[in-house]
């Protein structure tokens, strides 16, 4: 089985990053991909649990890992100790299956990456600019939710103003990163 790709969409904050995976996952899952996602959490003491939950309480409790199951979803509840989860072992966590694995965030952790592809969400060309400073190929594109780029490129990556060229965007991701074939526009594997 083949390795899934990943697209991280990196960005500071109110940049699009959400809206913009959301897009993606939402036409990619359309177009009949397996499409799984991530999300970078930078505060500290952030938990997904809720306070007083049972899973909660065996949390406060102690275990290292606990594991919450309903009739629709499987959650895994896992200590760690500040970034010493390799990026390899997060990949592995999601398991198999996947064409695209999303991320949101993880600029520090995997932006140097060569084998992860990077998306641009930026508020301005100066934020765009400095971001891209910061990252290494390869870069997909560069994009703003309801800005107007003074040009179409960026060191060579495409400036796409978002939601107007979401198809742009979704052709882009079909041929850098899931290297399909697309004829005219997004309509198919």
């Amino acid at each position: 089985m083949r390795k899934p790709r990943v697209l991280l969409v990196v960005g500071h904050h109110n940049s699009g990053k959400t809206r913009t995976i959301e897009l993606l996952a939402s036409k990619l899952k359309g177009l009949g991909f397996k499409v799984a996602s991530m999300k970078h959490v930078h505060e500290v003491n952030f938990t997904f649990d809720l306070r007083g939950k049972d899973t909660w309480r065996h949390w406060a409790a102690g275990v290292e890992t606990t594991l919450a199951v309903s009739p629709s979803e499987i959650v895994l509840f896992r200590r760690i100790e500040g970034y010493k989860v390799g990026w390899g072992r997060l990949l592995a966590m999601l398991g198999e299956g996947y064409d695209v694995v999303l991320g949101e965030g993880f600029r520090l952790m995997a932006g140097k990456r060569r084998d992860v592809y990077k998306l641009v969400a930026a508020r301005s060309l100066e934020e765009a600019e400095s971001l891209l400073r910061d990252l290494r190929p390869p870069v997909v594109a560069v994009v703003g939710w309801g800005i107007a780029w003074p040009s179409n490129q960026l060191k060579g990556k495409p400036l796409l103003r978002l939601p107007e060229e979401a198809e742009r965007l979704v052709d882009l991701v079909l041929r850098r990163v899931l290297q399909v074939k697309v004829r005219g526009s997004s309509r198919g594997r």
